[in-house]
């Protein structure tokens, strides 16, 4: 079933009515969709919104603890990230990214500050 165009993943009698998915802030939208099982990359292409937004609405449950960061990047990308970020207290995200050990995104940086500020140390 489709809201505004969306494939939600669920059946909308199963879940969320139309009129309150549309109702749910465009983080929240963005959650419920990845815990219906789609990927990044789907709610990408069905919200047209880029990768680092995403990840963006996305950190706010990392912070919570209700998404695990490896869920949304790779560790690969997490250890390089954090790296930075530790190495260059108090940068901005431009910084890290140029600090970065690898192409980082604004995306992959905001999942990394919110698992740190959410004191997820080993992962």
């Amino acid at each position: 079933m489709s809201a505004n165009g969306l494939t939600l993943g669920f059946e909308m009698s199963d879940s969320l009515r139309r009129a309150e998915f549309e109702s749910l802030s465009t983080q929240e939208k963005s959650f419920q969709l990845f815990s219906n099982g789609k990927s990044v990359e789907e709610i990408v292409s069905e919200r047209k919104l880029k990768a680092d937004t995403i990840l963006s609405h996305l950190s706010k449950y990392v912070a919570t603890g209700e998404i695990d960061p490896l869920r949304l990047i790779s560790k690969e990308a997490y250890d390089t990230v954090k790296t930075a970020i530790l190495e260059n207290p108090g940068a901005p995200d431009g910084v890290i990214m140029a600090k970065a050990s690898r192409a980082s995104t604004y995306g992959e940086i905001s999942v990394v500050r919110a698992a740190m500020e959410a004191g997820i140390d080993d992962i």
